[in-house]
């Protein structure tokens, strides 16, 4: 049974979340802390599967207490469940917590994110890769990323813009900016899947925050620094690829945010699990196998289903997630749709080619697949213009 702690100062609001949630109680161990002190006590005394918190409470306020529970429990899903948040205040919350919920919650709305948390976090098995995984906030960025947008947001002639470039450039400012933006703190009548959107419904003041408070976009530091910059490098390119199929309206941005964010995984076992992620590698290579199959193997869950994991539980919007999560099983069968997950696939399926440079990889999808998807001429032309960079690429050498 899941063990869900439930922490707020004000009494009558903890009676109100136990009346509501009283058929889950067959489902759920649930314990209500009023207040910080007595969460501690309890997080003492036992391990939870998820805290939810109040954000302003005395002697120590929802991030902080969630912080401790990051570095005691770091495998337990963390909530911020508030009425009245500024922005520093979430900003403050956003370096800690998984999702904000506002208060007052509807009950069905608590019941189903909490339950489709709790149903992600379950599908990871590995205790160490739910450890690791559960105790991020986000992605560390690359050292470039945070100097420039720090540089940008000194300079007071900077535009909007300049931000937008820099964070679509770097994949864990992309992932936490949209965390963000698509939080309840905002309150947005639907969710955004659009970079450009989500920075210009943040505004300035608050991406200031976002790097001020708690380091959220804290750099890259370790050994990993050429595999993580080579990641994010593909990534990049696999949602530049994304944005040339004919997809349209919002399912464009779907697919170009998702091809962005489709090795959010990956990139959480480099940063998180370095030697795990070596090992993968080594297995696969004495093995013959791909490095997914030796994920599966070794850890009993691939890094696109971690990827799809950790946005979900960020409270990205679900289009996204699905695409992430599925992109490698879109094509399967002639008949298949061009959707988002689609045009991922077939975005990075382009994208290690055209990073190393080597001429456009001919493997892929059968022609007759691609003739349903009519993606047959976007992807001839892709590969051509690969083979045509490497070609001119070794006549500069």
């Amino acid at each position: 049974m899941m063990r869900v702690l439930f922490v707020d100062d004000e009494p009558r609001v903890l009676q109100g979340i136990e009346q509501v949630l009283r058929r889950k109680r067959k489902v759920w161990e649930m314990v209500f802390a009023g207040g910080p002190e007595a969460a501690l006590a309890e997080l003492e005394r036992g391990r939870f599967d998820a805290v939810i918190s109040d954000m302003r409470m005395p002697r120590m306020d929802g991030a902080e207490l969630l912080n401790r529970v990051r570095l005691t429990q770091p495998a337990a899903l963390r909530f911020v469940l508030s009425g009245q948040m500024d922005e520093a205040g979430a900003v403050r919350a956003a370096g800690v917590a998984h999702r904000y919920l506002a208060k007052p919650c509807d009950s069905e709305v608590l019941i189903a994110t909490l339950s489709r948390a709790l149903e992600l976090r379950a599908q990871i098995a590995s205790d160490s890769v739910r450890t690791c995984i559960g105790g991020m906030a986000g992605l560390p960025s690359l050292p470039a990323s945070c100097a420039a947008l720090n540089q940008v947001l000194d300079d007071p002639r900077a535009a909007l813009n300049d931000v937008v470039r820099i964070v679509e450039s770097d994949v864990g400012m992309s992932a936490k900016v949209l965390q963000l933006v698509n939080s309840a703190f905002f309150g947005l009548p639907r969710q955004v899947s659009s970079i450009e959107l989500a920075v210009s419904q943040l505004g300035m003041s608050a991406i200031r925050s976002l790097v001020l408070a708690n380091a959220l976009f804290q750099a890259l530091a370790g050994n990993d620094f050429g595999l993580v910059q080579t990641e994010q490098a593909r990534s990049l390119l696999a949602a530049r690829f994304a944005r040339r199929f004919p997809i349209q309206g919002r399912l464009a941005d779907v697919a170009a945010t998702a091809a962005l964010l489709h090795n959010v995984g990956r990139l959480a076992l480099i940063t998180q699990l370095p030697d795990e992620h070596r090992a993968n590698l080594e297995y696969a290579r004495l093995n013959g196998t791909s490095c997914e199959e030796a994920e599966r193997v070794r850890l009993g869950v691939s890094h696109d289903e971690i990827g799809a994991y950790l946005l979900g539980l960020w409270g990205l919007p679900p289009d996204v997630v699905e695409a992430v999560g599925t992109h490698l099983s879109a094509l399967t069968e002639v008949g298949s749709v061009l959707t988002p997950g689609a045009v991922v696939y077939l975005a990075q399926l382009l994208a290690g080619p055209a990073l190393q440079r080597a001429g456009a990889d001919a493997d892929g999808p059968p022609t007759e697949i691609l003739e349903g998807l009519g993606a047959t001429e976007i992807m001839a032309t892709l590969r051509a213009e690969i083979a045509a960079a490497s070609l001119g690429q070794e006549r500069v050498s």
